[in-house]
């Protein structure tokens, strides 16, 4: 269960970052990302262009870490199914020996 602060910090990092990617695709520089503990803002330099800009702007920073964590948990699942034991009969047996 270590790995768990590691997932929630990147899931921050990815959430900060992916609007400050999408603003430099569109022209638009970034000043600074500031993050705080449960949190950031993105500093941009200019407004955005058009109406589409703005939304996807404020759309892929929600977006990206459910997009990343969908796999993450795909994943996570799929090696608990593999790996984990089958069950066991009264004398502590499994079924598969």
């Amino acid at each position: 269960m270590r790995w768990i602060p590691h997932l929630f910090f990147s899931s921050l990092l990815a959430h900060e970052v992916s609007p400050a990617v999408v603003a430099k695709h569109n022209a638009i520089g970034v000043q600074r990302i500031t993050f705080w503990l449960f949190g950031g803002a993105s500093e941009l330099e200019g407004d955005a262009l058009s109406p589409g800009v703005d939304f996807r702007l404020a759309v892929v920073g929600p977006v990206t870490p459910w997009a990343l964590c969908r796999p993450a948990i795909s994943f996570i699942t799929c090696s608990y199914a593999c790996c984990s034991p089958g069950p066991s009969d009264s004398r502590g047996l499994s079924p598969r020996s």
